[in-house]
């Protein structure tokens, strides 16, 4: 399994920073999201999980 991203929820400025460097060391994607109320319905939408997905295109040749 290939992991491109990592998701962190919190408010602390000091885990958010070492995230974000962490992430760059192996070139992952940092997600950070601050202060959200997770029982709101304006954030309970699979939208989210697009900031952690990634897509690749693969050209091959027809006909040959």
């Amino acid at each position: 399994m290939d992991v491109n991203a990592i998701v962190y929820c919190g408010t602390d400025n000091d885990e958010i920073t070492l995230v974000q460097q962490n992430a760059a060391l192996n070139v992952k994607r940092p997600v950070v999201y601050t202060d959200q109320d997770w029982m709101d319905n304006t954030v309970q939408d699979p939208y989210r999980i697009l900031n952690t997905l990634e897509t690749k295109i693969i050209w091959h040749p027809v006909g040959v």
